[in-house]
Order: structure tokens, then sequence, then C-alpha cells
């Protein structure tokens, strides 16, 4: 069972896996609240991507690092959508590489994954779809790694 007729909170949906999180489940049925932090253009872009595909979408801004900012992004989400029903947790902190920045720090970091590539962020929103469908009802407590078999490959999982 897909999302259909869920509301879905996906933070950090302004822009990279969040979006594609954002988008997938709204053309798989859901309302969503796209959040972001700073970047406010890349929310309205995600919400304009969720309409175009007929799908319903707001947008709520909050620093989660602010436990009070973060408690208070649930008010938007009911306000606006009526409830909460899946929460994806993706807005983190850290610095990425891009390959146009350090071109050769990424062709090294590519020959580390086993399937010689980097992951598409629709491979990781693929993969949240699933564990947020009645699917994936007996799944509990388990991690998974949308890594094209680095963790493996490096001795981590």
């Amino acid at each position: 069972m897909k999302p259909q007729g869920k509301t879905a909170l996906v933070t950090g949906s302004d822009s990279g896996i969040g979006q594609a999180i954002a988008a997938t489940f709204a053309c798989e049925g859901a309302r969503v609240l796209v959040h972001y932090d700073t970047d406010e253009q890349g929310a309205r872009t995600t919400k304009g991507q969720i309409e175009a595909q007929g799908g319903q979408a707001e947008v709520a801004q909050a620093d989660l690092s602010d436990p009070a900012q973060a408690q208070r992004l649930f008010q938007p989400a009911v306000e606006a959508l009526g409830r909460v029903d899946i929460l994806v947790n993706d807005a983190g902190t850290g610095s990425q590489v891009s390959a146009l920045e350090d071109p050769e720090q990424a062709k090294q970091a590519t020959g580390q994954i086993p399937m010689g590539r980097p992951g598409q962020p629709q491979e990781v929103a693929n993969i949240a779809l699933l564990l947020a469908s009645d699917d994936a009802s007996y799944v509990t407590g388990s991690t998974y790694f949308v890594d094209g078999g680095l963790m493996q490959h490096i001795g981590g999982a």
C-alpha cells in the first residue's frame, strides 16, 4: 500500500534526496509538507514540482537545530494538511564535495563504490517510499545502506 491519502512531512526537502523523496511520495498520492531551513526558493521549486504532478504540498521553514522550531514544524502540517502520518528526517548538516569542485576527489570516491557510480536521489527516495508503505509493515529495527555496496566493500556493514 502506497501513501495514498496520507500526509508526509519531509525535512530537508528543498533539494537533493529530500526533494526526490517529497516528489516521489506526492506522485504516489501523499500530501507533503516541504521543509527548508534557508533555501526557500528550493522548497518552492519542490512544491511546484509536486503541484505540476497534480499533488498537494505546503512549505514550512524551521531551523531543526532549535528544538522549539522543530516542534513547531508540525503545526503548519496539521493546519494545512490535516495530520502527519509519515515523517522523513532528511535534513542534515555536513559537507559535500562536488565533482565540479574537486574532480580528482570525486573520481577517487566513486572508485570505492562497487557499483562504480554515485547513487542518485531517486534511488534513496524509492527505499523511503517502500519503508513508509504498508509493504514494509513487518520491518523494524533495520538499517538500510543505499550506497551501491560501499559499506560492505569497506567493511562497515
